[in-house]
């Protein structure tokens, strides 16, 4: 997911003048939050087949994951708002 998102809008994040280094961070974390979602949720999916307990359906999984995931969104839009949050050590 980041090897066909990162070469096609670095170019634009580039030219817009923003920070190569928020970009990664922002894309990272927006590549997490793909992995915990529907319709891909891989880490899910992992999870669900590594479990042998079949009493566990794959909807208490993403059911359990989607805390963690609005958590995630929610540092996303903060971060995007204030991407000096994510710069200050820099």
């Amino acid at each position: 997911m980041i090897l066909l998102t990162v070469p096609v809008f670095y170019p634009l994040v580039q030219h817009m003048g923003y920070d190569l280094v928020w970009f990664g961070i922002v894309t990272v974390i927006g590549a997490e939050i793909g992995l915990l979602t529907p319709p891909f949720g891989i880490s899910c999916f992992v999870i669900r087949a590594t479990i042998e307990d079949q009493s566990i359906t794959l909807k208490d999984i993403f059911m359990g994951a989607l805390p963690f995931a609005a958590v995630m969104l929610v540092v996303l839009v903060i971060l995007i708002a204030f991407p000096q949050i994510s710069l200050v050590l820099i």
